[in-house]
């Protein structure tokens, strides 16, 4: 390990590198003070129209995110900011996009719509089942 205030030899910039050296390669401390470095914008990549959308796959390799849970996780911020991103969902071509006009971006909303329905429905059956399992009436909050 080098001493608190000396630098590595010019040309080691990696612990690899740094093998054969006798030198110790760590990899540096984390601070969470500090800020993720900033990843390009989604939306600054995405093609217009559902017929271009982009798989997340693809994009995450793009754009460096470690999986896509990150990917989705800029997304939603993203569209929290007014970027207006749309998915198609279902289909042999799934991706993102940017709507073309305000027709696609309707569509999207629409099936976002029918997703929040679709889910509802189950949360009732099951709740339904629930209650039954148990004898109670009602859930409490539900």
């Amino acid at each position: 390990m080098l001493p608190k205030n000396e630098n590595a030899p010019a040309g080691v910039t990696a612990p690899a590198e740094a093998a054969g050296t006798g030198l110790q390669a760590t990899a540096p401390a984390t601070n969470d003070s500090i800020p993720p470095r900033q990843k390009q914008a989604v939306s600054a990549i995405l093609p217009r129209g559902a017929a271009s959308a982009v798989d997340s796959l693809t994009l995450v390799n793009m754009l460096g995110y470690k999986d896509r849970r990150e990917l989705t996780q800029q997304i939603e911020r993203e569209r929290q900011a007014g970027s207006p991103i749309c998915a198609v969902t279902s289909g042999d071509h799934r991706g993102y996009f940017l709507p073309v006009d305000a027709g696609e971006l309707a569509q999207y909303i629409s099936s976002i719509d029918r997703r929040i329905r679709a889910i509802s429905r189950t949360r009732n059956a099951c709740g339904e089942t629930l209650r039954r399992m148990i004898g109670q009436e009602q859930i409490e909050g539900w």
